[in-house]
C-alpha cells in the first residue's frame, strides 16, 4: 500500500496566494494588497482548504451568513460580523458564504519601511503563535468599517506602486484597532 503525504500549501507572495483562491485579482505592490469582499463575489472561490502564507492578514467581514473559518485548532461558524488578525506562517482555512461583505488586507512588514518599532511588539494582536479572532456586533463593525474604507480608498486611488498613502492609513488603522488588545 502506498502512503500519500498531504502537503499544506505555503504562499510566499500575495499574488501567488491570490492565484490560488483562484481569482483574477493581482497586486502591483508585492508588499500590500486591499481586496473588497462583495456580496455574491464571483471572482473568488468560496472554499480554501488549509494553507499557510508568508504575510499578514486582516479581515473585517459582515453579513457572513454560513461562512466558516478554521484557524489554529478552532472552527468558527454562526457568524454575522467578525474581525480577524493573522501573522505569517499560521494555518488557516475558510468557506465563504456568498452573502459576505467586507475588507481583506494582505501585507508584509516591508510596506512599513518607514516604521521603526518592532512590529509584533507594537501590534500584539498579530501573534506569531495563534490567530486572533473577534466576533463583532453591528455597532462595532460600523465603527471600524470607515477606517477600513479609508485604507481601501487610498489604495484604489494611488498613483504610485508603493501605495505610500494607503500604507500610512493602514498603519493608522492598526493603531485604531489596538483598542481590541
Amino acid at each position: 500500500m502506498e502512503t500519500v503525504k498531504s502537503i499544506i500549501p505555503y504562499y510566499k507572495e500575495i499574488n501567488e496566494f491570490l492565484a490560488s483562491i483562484p481569482s483574477d485579482y493581482r497586486s502591483s505592490n508585492p508588499f500590500f494588497y486591499c481586496l473588497r469582499l462583495k456580496e455574491n463575489e464571483e471572482a473568488i472561490s468560496n472554499y480554501k482548504p488549509p494553507f499557510r502564507k508568508d504575510f499578514y492578514f486582516i479581515a473585517l467581514v459582515t453579513n457572513a451568513g454560513k461562512t466558516k473559518i478554521t484557524y489554529d485548532n478552532t472552527n468558527v461558524t454562526k457568524l454575522n460580523s467578525f474581525l480577524v488578525f493573522q501573522s505569517p506562517g499560521l494555518l488557516y482555512s475558510f468557506y465563504r458564504d456568498n452573502s459576505a461583505n467586507g475588507y481583506l488586507l494582505y501585507f508584509k512588514k516591508e510596506c512599513f519601511s518607514f516604521f521603526k518599532p518592532v512590529f509584533e511588539n507594537e501590534f500584539s494582536f498579530f501573534n506569531l503563535l495563534h490567530t486572533n479572532f473577534f466576533k463583532l456586533n453591528q455597532t462595532k463593525f460600523s465603527h471600524f468599517a470607515p477606517h477600513f474604507e479609508e485604507v481601501f480608498t487610498a489604495y484604489e486611488n494611488s498613483t504610485d506602486k508603493q501605495h505610500k498613502v494607503a500604507s500610512i492609513k493602514l498603519l493608522a488603522l492598526l493603531y485604531e484597532l489596538k483598542i481590541l488588545q
